[in-house]
């Protein structure tokens, strides 16, 4: 991911994660279950954009991505939002904390 410039995913969590915890601007392209919730949360963070309506939407994917590509301010988001993640305590944290709070 250290490469890319941006990403375009379907929104599924795994996905969005990755882009995110990266700093990546992200054309979302939602289909089902979490992706549309996962995809307005992007665009609501600033973080990219979705684009809406499945399969029919690709043909709308180059301006977004030149959108995307244009405007720092998608790239800033990501990469604030990066920082937070990476600060983050690790998941091994947590094994202590269910041991604590069960014991």
């Amino acid at each position: 991911m250290s490469h890319a410039a941006a990403m375009v995913g379907h929104g599924g969590f795994g996905t969005t994660l990755l882009g995110l915890a990266s700093g990546l601007p992200m054309v979302v392209m939602p289909l089902f279950a979490d992706q549309p919730h996962n995809a307005r949360r992007v665009e609501a963070v600033g973080a990219g954009i979705v684009l809406e309506g499945g399969a029919a939407a690709v043909v709308s994917l180059p301006g977004a991505v030149q959108r995307l590509l244009a405007d720092p301010c998608y790239r800033t988001a990501a990469r604030h939002i990066a920082d937070e993640i990476s600060g983050l305590r690790p998941v091994s944290a947590s094994v202590a904390f269910l041991e604590q709070v069960a014991g």
